[in-house]
Order: C-alpha cells, then sequence, then structure tokens
C-alpha cells in the first residue's frame, strides 16, 4: 500500500514539475506582450508607471518605474498575472506624446513575406514579422488609432506624422545610400525602416524589435 501510494506521489509530482515548466512559444510570449500593452494603456496609473515592456528569453520583461512589490501586485491584479512575466527597474525615461502598438497575426509570425500596407504617389510602408496592424496611441487624448489614419488624417502631412511618432524611437543608424535611418524601441516591440535614398526612394519599414534591414528594402 505505501509503495503504491509512493508510486502516485513521484508521478503527480512528475507531472507537476512537466506541466509547471512549460516554455511559451516565441508567438506566445509576443501575444502576452502584446495583450500587457494594449491592457496596460487602458489604465492610465499602469501605464504611466510601465517603463517598457518586452520579449527576452522565456519571459516577458515588464519594467516599472515604481518597482516595488505592492506596484508588482497591482500591477498582476490590474493587468495581467502570469507566471511568465518577469518584473524588473525601468525609467523613468522620457515621455513622448506618441506610441506604436503592433498587432499581430501569432498564426504568421514567422512568415518573412512582407504586407504592402498603404500606397501613395511616393512611397509604400510595408509589413513585416506578421504585423496585420500598426496603432499610434496618443498619451494625451489616451486615444489609439490606425497608422494609416494618423498619417493621412490627424497629420496632412505624412512627413510630420512620421517625425511624431519616430520621435518616441531610438535612432540606432544611418546608412551611407542617401539617408535611410533605422528607428528601434525595445519597449514599444518596433523597428522603423525610413527610406531616403539616393534614387528617392521613400518607402517605410514597420515589423518588431528584431527586424533588421535586407538588401532588397528601399529599393525603387
Amino acid at each position: 500500500m505505501r509503495k503504491t501510494i509512493l508510486i502516485i506521489l513521484l508521478s503527480f509530482t512528475l507531472l507537476l514539475g512537466i506541466t509547471g515548466c512549460r516554455k511559451l512559444s516565441s508567438e506566445e510570449l509576443n501575444s502576452l506582450q502584446e495583450k500587457i500593452t494594449d491592457k496596460a494603456v487602458k489604465i492610465q496609473d499602469e501605464y504611466n508607471n510601465l517603463a517598457s515592456c518586452y520579449v527576452e528569453g522565456d519571459v516577458v520583461v515588464v519594467e516599472l518605474v515604481n518597482n516595488s512589490k505592492e506596484k508588482q501586485k497591482e500591477f498582476k491584479k490590474l493587468v495581467i498575472d502570469s507566471k511568465y512575466i518577469e518584473f524588473r527597474q525601468g525609467g523613468p525615461y522620457v515621455d513622448h506624446r506618441y506610441m506604436l502598438i503592433a498587432s499581430r497575426n501569432v498564426n504568421n509570425y514567422n512568415n518573412l513575406k512582407l504586407k504592402n500596407y498603404y500606397s501613395d504617389d511616393i512611397r509604400t510602408i510595408f509589413f513585416g514579422n506578421g504585423i496585420d496592424e500598426v496603432y499610434v496611441y496618443d498619451n494625451n487624448s489616451k486615444e489609439k488609432v490606425r497608422l494609416k489614419d494618423f498619417l493621412t488624417k490627424t497629420y496632412q502631412n505624412f512627413d510630420t506624422g512620421i517625425s511624431e511618432i519616430t520621435s518616441g524611437l531610438e535612432q540606432v543608424s544611418i546608412l551611407k545610400d542617401g539617408g535611410t535611418i533605422i528607428y528601434k524601441s525595445k519597449g514599444q516591440d518596433i523597428t522603423l525602416i525610413k527610406c531616403n535614398t539616393i534614387d528617392d526612394n521613400k518607402d517605410i519599414y514597420i515589423g518588431d524589435y528584431s527586424m533588421e534591414f535586407e538588401q532588397t528594402y528601399c529599393k525603387s
């Protein structure tokens, strides 16, 4: 009898260890990161305390300006409670009016094919990394609008609208092709490549933080 009980306990412990240690896929982690960001922006106090949120390894790192145990518990209660969240100290960082929020199709996340999102007489905006839509969140109005609407309706001048959203991103490099600029934000999990070549290519490429410049980009 004791032997049977011992076997059952060992089996239960082994099963608990296996299920408890399951790692999330990259698609699941990115989906969790997106849910955290989307939920946090709707709660002003939590969004103000959220310095950044990004995927690193097997977890979603949530950096809080006030990273006390009380604030961590509050964040879990009001935003999302997950064992795949790792809290770290962050900020305070310089506030910018606009933040980019990418909506992804997790089933196509690893699809390297670019999506033609918007075109006019001068440029085309392409999405990569399975991104279906990009929203611009306004810290002043607390409203979220589609990138297309932001660039064509909120700002009548397209270049001014782009400048507004890139002001909240880090300029990581300028290429020697005429002035193509690569912007990134780990907290927003965004890469934005703004083409400006000697052939007058003005295209824009948007992907997640891991997106890198490809030789096929910015070609007329």
